[in-house]
């Protein structure tokens, strides 16, 4: 961890945890950077770095493990993280215990494209090479043909999934089964990245985050925590208490809310049975004023 600082305050807080040091051998080579805004006196803005796993969404599941540290100071908030973070990989690790082979979405990803095949063609682009055009022909009147090319011996497709994800494409599939025949067994064992095995995950959650007792932290006497901000919050100020639902809910005598109608506890004006009462007399009242009304015309 290291941090900035402005004068005796703290401005700036960088935090990598330490298993990331052995991890990123496990991951693939994509990063995504994700910002959220902190809600606590001191303001200030929460930046995440996530990297790309076999079974990872990117950040977006990050931010939603973070969401309660957006509430929190900076101080609590980082230990918040931590904490989240060591619960995760504990979860992870328990889920992959007794798993082998390829992790099941990429297995079942692939078996999806194996059932793809069907209509495709695999023509050969020069005789002694390893580049194949991979045509699927128009299945209706309104679609066109679609063709791509692949290099078998570089793994790579002009779609460009092959080469991105380490794992073949709907292309290189169509190639793999109608032009060397080869099993959906072979293809798994062979042409899937060692990234997306189980035993790659093991690796990845084997070390886990050392727990900080924060209670234990004493303070030095001379670092300040970061400048409390004087900006005023966007938006429009709010004028009127949302109120929420009243602690005396189950004794309403208790209730700090009191009808405008009944003058009774525990609800409102529009909540209040008396109210409806009322209206249904009046409408009651309304339509045998209207029936005697009718009665007197036809009359």
């Amino acid at each position: 961890m290291r941090y900035e600082m402005d004068g005796n305050n703290i401005s700036h807080i960088f935090v990598c945890p330490g298993i990331m040091k052995t991890t990123m051998k496990n991951v693939r080579p994509v990063m995504s950077l994700d910002a959220a805004h902190l809600k606590s006196k001191w303001k200030g803005i929460l930046y995440t770095a996530s990297v790309m796993t076999a079974t990872s969404n990117m950040s977006e599941s990050t931010n939603n493990m973070f969401d309660k540290a957006r509430e929190m100071s900076w101080f609590n908030s980082l230990d918040y993280m931590l904490g989240r973070t060591m619960e995760r990989i504990s979860t992870l690790r328990e889920e992959v215990k007794n798993k082998d082979g390829i992790v099941e979405h990429v297995v079942a990803l692939l078996r999806r494209r194996w059932d793809m095949v069907a209509g495709y063609k695999v023509v050969q682009i020069r005789e002694d090479g390893d580049e194949f055009s991979i045509i699927r022909p128009n299945q209706t009147d309104w679609e066109t043909t679609t063709k791509h090319n692949i290099d078998v011996v570089n793994c790579r497709c002009s779609c460009g999934e092959w080469q991105e994800h380490s794992i073949p494409c709907v292309h290189a599939i169509v190639y793999f089964r109608l032009h060397e025949t080869k099993t959906m067994d072979e293809v798994l064992a062979r042409h899937v990245d060692e990234l997306y095995e189980n035993a790659n995950q093991k690796a990845m959650l084997a070390v886990n985050i050392v727990p900080v007792c924060i209670e234990t932290i004493q303070p030095d006497g001379v670092t300040l925590p970061p400048r409390q901000s004087s900006k005023r919050r966007t938006g429009r100020p709010q004028k009127k208490r949302i109120r929420k639902r009243s602690r005396w809910a189950d004794d309403p005598t208790q209730s700090t809310i009191v009808c405008s109608n009944c003058k009774q506890r525990g609800h409102n004006i529009r909540t209040c049975d008396f109210r409806t009462e009322e209206a249904k007399k009046i409408n009651i009242q309304n339509e045998s004023e209207v029936s005697k009304l009718i009665e007197l015309d036809l009359s």
